[in-house]
């Protein structure tokens, strides 16, 4: 087997996209014929499992191959929180966790007894196997590029870093508070979090927006985005919509597949 990767997709707060992209790297993973065990730390009620956890006649099975579909647990339950590390006990080629927003606190209070760091997971990985990617998805907003800065400083140099731009309502370009720009005097405003993912030799792609009365569809019937392509529910365009969105991102993926296991 080669290099085995824990990859752990993060994000400042719900609805930054972070479920998108863990759908649609799941999909390509497995897709791609990588024994892939998923989980969705946001509990029950986590997207990623919604999307593409084992379902038996239209309702999701209770009990779930993580191999098969998605294993969830509560990252913020002190209890359940204990299958973070202890999924690290598969056998497969990558185990992918759906984080929720503002995970990193609730990770360094379950890995690191001082409370101070998560490096401890990473740590434990590595004897495990496993080399750690942490996929940090942002949006516009101030917060997004403080988050980036504090998941690094939690993570450490240990780990490889992938910044996913979500351009969902917006373009490249608009991430001025990530990036760095001039103000109307001239002087230099924000880039603090670009500076810092760049002494990590973070990777950085882009997300994209997919097109919005498909993604409505798409969520309604809870479909897989590859399902999605062959729905009989799903008219033509949308099947072409999603078809085009899948491969821009298998593109986007690819840019990073040393850190993605791709």
């Amino acid at each position: 087997m080669s290099q085995q990767k824990l990859i752990l997709i993060t994000g400042q707060k719900g609805g930054v996209g972070k479920s998108t992209f863990s759908r649609v790297l799941l999909d390509h993973l497995r897709n791609k014929g990588k024994s892939v065990a998923a989980f969705d730390g946001d509990g029950s009620v986590g997207h990623l499992l919604q999307y593409y956890g084992q379902k038996e006649e239209g309702s999701l099975k209770r009990e779930q191959d993580p191999s098969l579909g998605v294993g969830y647990y509560d990252l913020r339950n002190r209890r359940e929180r204990e299958q973070l590390m202890g999924s690290l006990h598969q056998n497969v080629d990558i185990i992918l966790h759906d984080l929720p927003g503002g995970a990193t606190g609730a990770i360094t209070e379950a890995v690191d007894v001082s409370g101070k760091s998560a490096e401890a997971l990473i740590v434990a990985a590595k004897e495990m196997g496993f080399s750690t990617s942490i996929v940090i998805v942002i949006n516009t907003d101030q917060a997004s590029a403080r988050a980036v800065i504090s998941t690094i400083r939690t993570f450490g140099n240990q780990a490889d870093y992938v910044i996913v731009k979500n351009l969902n309502a917006c373009a490249a370009e608009d991430f001025i508070v990530y990036d760095g720009f001039e103000d109307a005097s001239g002087a230099h405003v924000g880039g603090t979090a670009a500076d810092v993912a760049a002494e990590v030799s973070a990777s950085e792609i882009v997300m994209p927006e997919v097109y919005r009365s498909t993604a409505v569809k798409i969520d309604l019937w809870s479909l897989p985005f590859s399902d999605a392509t062959e729905d009989s529910r799903m008219h033509i365009q949308d099947k072409t919509r999603i078809s085009q969105w899948i491969e821009l991102m298998r593109v986007e993926i690819e840019k990073a597949a040393d850190k993605l296991g791709a």
